[in-house]
């Protein structure tokens, strides 16, 4: 539907109607850029219906915040809630001189801010995500790091576990356990240079 309302919105009865039922909604990109070319007019709806995949990932954190991004404030609150990750988890131990650590022969890991926009199963924006990662590309097997290995569930696995409770009438529970990465314990002292947005909480000139 195309109509307005007096005040040249769309309304919420023209939302529904253009929302359509769950078929409809497998129409995923073209139904989502109608409305949003629909509510224009109305921040709130159009922001509801901006498809993940529209949002252009920036490159840097500098393009990410800067002032002509219309989601800076979204990559801000990201970059604040990894910040806390890093802090919460005790990721950053002691700082020690980059000249320090160089005159030892200590290699400093660069590192960079990944970033992510995640969906809902309609395609539109769950949530912002900023992940600072070191580079491996800068590491050595057997001197920066020894294991890569990752547990994750076998799709088999899943089905074994949906099939036991559907035989046994029981109930699924799930959790998501953020920034899980960060819990690993490591034996050894790692350091990175500064990533970008870590002014606050790294000294210049340290590690």
């Amino acid at each position: 539907t195309e109509s307005e309302d007096e005040g040249g919105h769309c309304s919420l009865h023209d939302l529904g109607n253009a929302s359509g039922n769950s078929h409809d909604r497998l129409m995923g990109r073209l139904q989502a850029k109608q409305l949003a070319s629909l509510c224009l007019q109305n921040k709130t709806l159009y922001e509801a219906y901006v498809l993940a995949e529209d949002v252009p990932l920036p490159k840097n954190l500098k393009e990410a915040l800067s002032t002509g991004n219309p989601y800076r404030k979204e990559w801000q609150a990201a970059l604040n809630k990894e910040k806390a990750s890093f802090v919460k988890n005790r990721v950053f131990g002691k700082f020690v001189r980059i000249e320090e650590l160089k005159r030892r022969g200590i290699k400093i890991i660069r590192c960079k801010n990944v970033f992510k926009v995640k969906c809902l199963s309609d395609g539109t924006i769950e949530q912002f995500k900023i992940r600072t990662v070191a580079c491996g590309c800068a590491q050595i097997e057997g001197l920066q790091f020894d294991q890569t290995y990752a547990p994750t569930c076998r799709g088999t696995t899943i089905r074994l576990i949906l099939s036991i409770a559907a035989q046994n009438d029981l109930e699924l529970t799930g959790l998501d356990i953020e920034v899980a990465f960060l819990s690993a314990k490591i034996d050894t002292e790692k350091y990175i240079y500064r990533p970008d947005g870590y002014e606050d909480i790294v000294p210049d000139g340290f590690a």
